[in-house]
């Protein structure tokens, strides 16, 4: 059982459109011709539906039927634009048919419009759609074939010809297979080229000169600068000139892009400074919380300094790792910048308290957790009381300074709160000792002495006849704070 082919009997070479008389495609009696005139029946509006089917399938050549009926498709959806766009035209060639027309639609600027020929349909367009579509028609191209198909009878259009013939062409049609580079599809028709432009191309085996398209930048860029000093105006060949002047404006910024990025890059070669070997000439190097992470300055410096101190120790021990990691040959010195009045003082409180902690836990070789700068009670005591003592040794035992009233009301609920006669009712407790005035508190105050142990604990030491008494105070005053802490 014999199959019937789809594919066109094409009996004719493909020649380049719009070349000097082609010969008209045979397919009148192929079954693809038959089926796909039967699909654009009364769909092509004023331009005969004949003519739009031989059309496919010269651009289609090569193809198979879904390529065929796709581009018939695509052509037939553009033939109602003329009308539902009202497309309109704004210009004419002087006492011909063919020739270079202006057309517009809706809104939209005039496009430079050619038609060469009718039979087989042959023009050019300067909008997007032609330069895109790769199907040799627009809809402009198909309002100036209604328009003139319905000025004069067909034979006397096919007689004539457009004028002033371009040397250039540009094929719009991409090929089904290759690089599919638009430039490569431009033809030199007439004559020979000048010695400047040969240069750019080579003998076609078709017949006129094709163009090598290069692909540095630069080159191509003087190709276009070339070819659109030949077009001139580009009257004779509107879409091969709105290529060429959308690819030197586009080569343009490209090639000023690379030129810029190369000056950047040298910039940037010379900003780039080498922290191996220590620059002599930089001293200081102030970060920020970034230039904490990421960064060996082991060879750079030996010194951190902490401007501020943050809640979190570990940011501290990170910045540290800048300078006290491997490579380092010198002793470091960390400096910490605390501000006593302010809340800095009790952020290095608490970090030092964090510290000591996780380093008697992790770093110690023994069960007991030394604090070393802790925030503790004992510690804000020492420091408060400290600075008095001096001023209290030079004064008499029995001259009481004046206190106020309100601070001795606070002294006095403190030392009842002391008292736990009052925490188990009915079980009698030991005997009260007499209310100490202010002034019996600060003479026991000043003979109490804070000493630091070799193994980092406090060790507090009073006389005899003022342990009780401050055992009770301490003991009020640690009430106080758990009730608040309850709260």
């Amino acid at each position: 059982m014999q199959s019937r082919s789809s594919q066109p009997d094409v009996r004719t070479p493909r020649t380049l459109r719009g070349a000097v008389e082609p010969e008209t495609i045979a397919l009148t009696d192929s079954e693809t011709y038959q089926t796909l005139l039967a699909r654009a029946h009364r769909r092509t509006g004023g331009v005969p539906s004949e003519s739009i089917v031989r059309h496919v399938l010269s651009v289609t050549r090569g193809g198979d039927w879904p390529v065929a009926r796709d581009a018939l498709d695509a052509v037939l959806r553009r033939c109602p634009s003329t009308h539902t766009d009202d497309m309109q035209i704004a210009g004419r060639p002087r006492g011909r048919l063919l020739g270079l027309y202006a057309t517009r639609g809706l809104r939209a600027r005039p496009y430079r419009t050619l038609l060469r020929r009718i039979e087989p349909l042959d023009g050019s367009c300067e909008c997007a759609d032609f330069l895109r579509n790769s199907l040799g028609l627009c809809k402009h191209l198909v309002a100036v074939v209604e328009e003139v198909v319905s000025k004069g009878p067909r034979g006397k259009v096919e007689r004539q010809a457009a004028s002033d013939p371009a040397p250039l062409r540009w094929d719009p049609v991409r090929p089904l297979t290759g690089p599919g580079d638009w430039l490569a599809r431009v033809r030199w028709m007439d004559g020979t080229p000048d010695r400047d432009l040969r240069r750019w191309l080579r003998p076609a085996p078709e017949g006129g000169w094709s163009v090598v398209a290069p692909d540095k930048p630069s080159r191509r860029l003087a190709l276009v600068d070339r070819l659109l000093g030949a077009l001139r105006d580009g009257k004779s060949e509107p879409a091969l000139h709105a290529l060429l002047r959308e690819e030197r404006a586009r080569l343009a910024r490209q090639i000023q892009t690379l030129s810029t990025r190369k000056r950047l890059r040298h910039a940037l070669h010379f900003l780039k400074q080498s922290l191996y070997p220590d620059d002599p000439s930089c001293r200081v190097l102030f970060a920020s919380d970034a230039g904490g992470v990421g960064l060996n300055l082991q060879r750079a410096a030996s010194a951190c300094i902490n401007i501020e101190l943050p809640w979190n120790p570990a940011v501290i021990e990170q910045r540290i790792g800048r300078i006290y990691r491997l490579g380092q040959r010198l002793p470091i010195d960390v400096y910490n910048l605390v501000s006593e009045p302010g809340i800095e003082s009790r952020i290095a409180d608490i970090v030092g308290s964090k510290q000591a902690l996780f380093t008697g836990l992790f770093d110690g070789t023994s069960d007991e957790v030394a604090f070393e700068r802790s925030g503790t009670f004992l510690s804000r005591l020492e420091r408060l009381v400290t600075p008095a003592l001096a001023p209290a040794q030079t004064r008499a035992a029995d001259v009481a300074a004046p206190e106020d009233a309100a601070t001795e009301r606070e002294i006095d609920a403190v030392v009842a709160a002391g008292d736990e006669s009052c925490d188990a009712p009915g079980i009698a407790g030991p005997p009260l000792e007499p209310m100490p005035s202010a002034a019996e508190i600060q003479r026991l105050v000043s003979g109490v002495t804070v000493r630091r142990t070799a193994q980092g604990g406090l060790v507090i030491e009073a006389p005899r006849e003022a342990a009780s008494t401050l055992g009770a105070l301490f003991s009020g005053m640690a009430q106080l704070l758990q009730a608040a802490a309850a709260r």
